[in-house]
């Protein structure tokens, strides 16, 4: 339980931090891979008419912020292709941010140690929003915006 109340207690660090930039969120519990609970905040980034899952959590001395983009499965193979290359030439130009791959989603990440100042953090957390706008402005000239991308926690259980 150590470690939960360690990473509570970052994440209400964090949690200071959001008021401070007027960002709304939920404190919740995750349950991860392996069943174990621990700590998470929710938010939400809003891009034209799109709505995309932030997901703050900490990991040993790493504050990860992490946004869900879409998720992969049933898309054509040449689509796909685009995409990750557009996330390669994305890693390349935003040093500050990350596209990854976890089974068929794709996210974009930022981290940082904890303890970060505020100033920092909102560097780090502005930068997601930054990578999706990258991200959408070299897909539309190409045509491939999905038709829904992003969602919201439904498969999550609310917090304690």
């Amino acid at each position: 339980m150590g470690n939960y109340s360690k990473a509570k207690e970052e994440l209400n660090v964090v949690g200071i931090y959001l008021k401070k930039m007027d960002v709304p969120y939920d404190l919740i519990d995750m349950i991860d891979e392996e069943g174990e609970k621990s700590p998470a905040i929710v938010t939400t980034y809003q891009h034209k008419d799109y709505e995309f899952e932030v997901t703050i959590r900490h990991h040993g001395d790493w504050i990860n912020v992490y946004c869900f983009i879409l998720d992969t499965s049933g898309l054509d193979n040449d689509v796909e292709r685009v995409l990750y290359k557009t996330c390669l030439e994305l890693n390349y130009l935003l040093p500050e941010v990350t596209f990854s791959a976890h089974k068929d989603d794709l996210y974009i990440e930022a981290d940082m140690l904890v303890g970060v100042p505020f100033k920092d953090f909102e560097a780090e957390f502005n930068s997601i929003a930054l990578g999706i706008n990258q991200f959408v402005a070299l897909l539309a000239p190409r045509g491939l915006l999905p038709d829904t991308w992003g969602r919201r926690r439904q498969e999550m259980p609310p917090s304690e």
